[in-house]
């Protein structure tokens, strides 16, 4: 390794900007002796120091502050120093923290330090990812979203948090969304009254009924991975204009209107989804920014992704105690990019941990559970994985699902990711081994229920296959 000296544009120059134009010069250099893994063998940077000795306290590091090297005092953590991302830093690490404003875990100033994380790649310029993991967990995090309303270094490690948190659980639960509650007691009284109609009321908006597969159906409707799933449920899509029934490609044909009840059984319950599924999708579109900037990506990356017809999905779900050898939806990925949950005040929903536990996710009053789906997993070429998960209730059960998703022409292209996300992939067999639900023809010929490795080309061919597989009976009905 060959250590240069940043040359530092001065104190009247502005933080930021300094910051900015010492991460745009290459005053880093790697010289690797013996082929290896960025990954497997972590690179030790060091950096030769203008400031003071100090301490410097990054929650989660390891801290070693050498005080007899004086102005070159040494420090060593763990952590991640992460607002050189938006920057596209070539190497901007001899901060460390040059003022406690610059990240909220900074205890002091320092310029010096040595550490071991997110090594610039020599070849392009750009972070690599050190933090790679199969370790397990036995809890679901919670993340307050606080941050992202805040300054851009906050912005930023909150980016970095999620991030971290994606490519190792794949759920967690965020708090201060900025979603007023008041919307969601309103969405949760609406299911009341809805799941307490009569049979013959729920059948005016019979998802047998329609060619885009909206609306009521009965426990037991659902398949998941061949498996009938014990629960009741309203679905409802984005509204666009329907296609013809035989237009290519096929799922096209998803495209149409919801069923919608008459008024007088369910007062204002149009008004309330369309409310719910805008705010849902504005909160939702803020956890792809801060996605977007952890990946390395322009914050408005997977937004502007969507397209001019996003097909978005509500699931007003009703789950009654879970049968012996059941399951209210059994052990599954989601299908879509990004999920957004309110769980209720039951428990019930339960996420598994790579050692294959099941992980309860507690009830959190006020807080959204997120977790993302199989077309990230694609994307990033399984960084991040679909966790899956399941529900089995001891007791009737309401929930409310959102699940965020593009235009259906929208490609899974590959997001143009630092080669350090794919060499993190291949370190980590549990990454490197992720697959994805398997079409009932796979899990007939023996494969496993989210081992596929069959990769969708659009959103459209994802959901038509979802479809497909999840209510056979429906798609023969309306599509031969």
């Amino acid at each position: 390794m060959v250590l240069g000296r940043g040359l530092d544009p001065g104190p009247d120059v502005p933080l930021a900007n300094r910051r900015r134009r010492l991460c745009e010069q290459e005053i880093l250099r790697f010289d690797e002796p013996q082929e290896r893994s960025w990954i497997a063998a972590p690179v030790w940077m060091q950096f030769e120091c203008k400031a003071s000795k100090g301490a410097l306290d990054l929650a989660g590091g390891r801290r070693q502050r050498n005080a007899e090297h004086g102005s070159g005092g040494a420090f060593v953590h763990d952590g991640h120093l992460p607002w050189c991302e938006p920057f596209r830093a070539l190497c901007c690490r001899s901060f460390c923290c040059t003022d406690p404003s610059v990240h909220p875990q900074c205890r002091s100033t320092t310029l010096c330090c040595e550490q071991p994380q997110r090594p610039i790649h020599p070849s392009t310029g750009r972070p690599t990812i050190t933090d790679v993991t199969s370790a397990s967990f036995d809890s679901i995090p919670v993340i307050d979203l606080s941050a992202a309303s805040g300054s851009p270094a906050g912005r930023v490690a909150l980016a970095e948090e999620i991030r971290a948190v994606c490519h190792e659980v794949g759920f967690f639960i965020v708090t201060n969304h900025g979603v007023d509650s008041a919307l969601v007691e309103r969405v949760f009284a609406t299911m009341r009254t809805f799941f307490e109609l009569a049979d013959e009321d729920k059948l005016l908006i019979d998802k047998r009924a329609s060619r885009h597969f909206r609306g009521w159906e009965a426990e037991g409707s659902e398949l998941t991975n061949n498996r009938p799933d014990i629960r009741q449920q309203i679905d409802l899509w984005t509204e666009w204009p329907a296609r013809a029934t035989d237009i290519e490609p096929p799922e096209l044909r998803l495209l149409g209107p919801n069923q919608w009840l008459p008024d007088d059984l369910l007062p204002g319950h149009r008004d309330t989804v369309g409310e719910w599924m805008s705010e849902l999708g504005a909160l939702a579109d803020r956890i792809l920014g801060l996605l977007s900037l952890g990946l390395g990506l322009a914050e408005d990356h997977l937004e502007n992704f969507f397209g001019l017809e996003p097909m978005s999905l509500t699931k007003l779900i009703s789950y009654p105690p879970t049968p012996a050898g059941g399951a209210g939806v059994n052990a599954h990925h989601d299908t879509g990019f990004v999920t957004v949950l309110a769980a209720g005040e039951t428990p019930g929903l339960q996420i598994q941990n790579p050692e294959g536990e099941w992980i309860d996710v507690p009830p959190h009053p006020g807080g959204f559970v997120i977790n993302l789906g199989e077309m990230l997993q694609a994307m990033t070429g399984n960084y991040f994985v679909a966790t899956p998960h399941r529900v089995i209730t001891a007791e009737a059960r309401l929930s409310a699902a959102y699940f965020h998703g593009p235009s259906l022409d929208a490609r899974l292209d590959p997001l143009p990711l630092a080669p350090s996300f794919a060499h993190a992939v291949a370190a980590s067999p549990r990454h490197a081994s992720a697959g994805f639900m398997a079409a009932a023809n796979e899990t007939e010929a023996g494969v496993g229920d989210m081992q596929s490795s069959h990769r969708a080309s659009t959103y459209g061919e994802q959901l038509w296959n979802y479809f497909g597989r999840s209510y056979p009976d429906n798609m023969a009905r309306h599509y031969g």
